[in-house]
């Protein structure tokens, strides 16, 4: 009989610890972002950025072209939670650029081109 308790207690231990064990590898392997962002492009040729921090260090956005030069940068303070602006590229030569926005170790990055219409001539002859 104390063999048996034994072995349902030893079971019981060695199950427990398997699954607290999954539980904290699942934890880690769910790692918290310090911010969010929803980056989108109007009508208009803007480009909207919204960022939602969750933690008080600063972030930093920046617009750098292909060569990489900086065309535009930003930091967040540490008390601001909620951002939203409305970023006017049209101002940009054509090319390629990339926005990116930082806080901490943590990097969300989106690459996008601005091109111009070539407008056509129309020649009638009469």
């Amino acid at each position: 009989m104390k063999k048996s308790v034994k072995t349902i207690v030893f079971a019981f231990v060695f199950s427990a610890a398997f699954a607290f064990s999954a539980v904290a590898s699942d934890k880690e392997a769910k790692k918290v972002t310090s911010f969010a962002t929803g980056i989108y492009v109007t009508k208009e040729g803007k480009i909207n950025l919204n960022v939602d921090k969750y933690t008080s260090s600063k972030t930093t956005i920046l617009i750098t072209n292909r060569a990489g030069s900086v065309i535009y940068r930003e930091v967040l303070g540490k008390d601001l939670s909620k951002f939203k602006r409305s970023l006017n590229v049209d101002a940009l030569p054509s090319g390629k650029y990339t926005l990116e926005v930082s806080s901490d170790k943590e990097k969300q990055i989106k690459h996008f081109e601005i091109s111009e219409e070539v407008k056509s001539k129309e020649i009638t002859l009469n």
